[in-house]
């Protein structure tokens, strides 16, 4: 696990002290995937949500409660789910790595639509998918539901494993999360 101690926002008390949030998922509308031997309608189309999908189904490994410390989870995936079917699958695959910037960010957490929802939500921005490094990177990106505005957000790297193109990449999201430490 790569931490690079990039952060967007520095709220790191807010994100410990509440014990709830709304998980929004994993976001991939700004990520790109490096030399990955599929097509990327096939991502868009398959991967991509049931990447999002394995994540609520399997509550034992993917523990939002022990892994963010909450005592309530709630999920709310459309809009994520929503930003990702509208991946366009030709720009999707790269041969070099990609980055987002702080307004990149700032842009996609403020389209998010909450419906006048109050507290805290989380969402995995993903980055970079890199097949050749074997790491997936993401904003762990905490926001308030009122504002939109980033609580806190820092880039993290998890390495990839598993059979399959789902388990490989969803393993990523999996290692961010079990190596985000509410220890700052």
């Amino acid at each position: 696990m790569i931490y690079d101690g990039t952060l967007f926002a520095q709220d790191h008390i807010k994100v410990f002290v509440e014990n709830s949030v709304i998980w929004y998922g994993v976001d991939y509308s700004l990520a790109r995937f490096v030399l990955v031997n599929r097509t990327g309608s096939q991502i868009v189309d398959t991967d991509i949500p049931s990447i999002n999908a394995v994540i609520v189904q399997d509550k034992v490994q993917y523990d939002l409660y022990k892994f963010f410390n909450k005592n309530s989870v709630d999920i709310e995936l459309d809009n994520a789910n929503a930003n990702n079917q509208k991946i366009n699958p030709s720009k999707l695959i790269t041969g070099s790595p990609h980055s987002i910037s702080q307004d990149d960010l700032e842009k996609l957490i403020g389209s998010y639509k909450t419906d006048g929802k109050m507290g805290m939500g989380l969402v995995f921005v993903a980055e970079n998918m890199n097949k050749v490094t074997a790491t997936g990177t993401f904003y762990v990106c905490f926001f308030d539901l009122v504002t939109k505005k980033i609580i806190d957000a820092e880039r993290m790297e998890g390495k990839a494993s598993g059979v399959g193109f789902r388990n490989y990449w969803a393993s990523t999201v999996y290692a961010v999360m079990k190596n985000w430490s509410p220890k700052k």
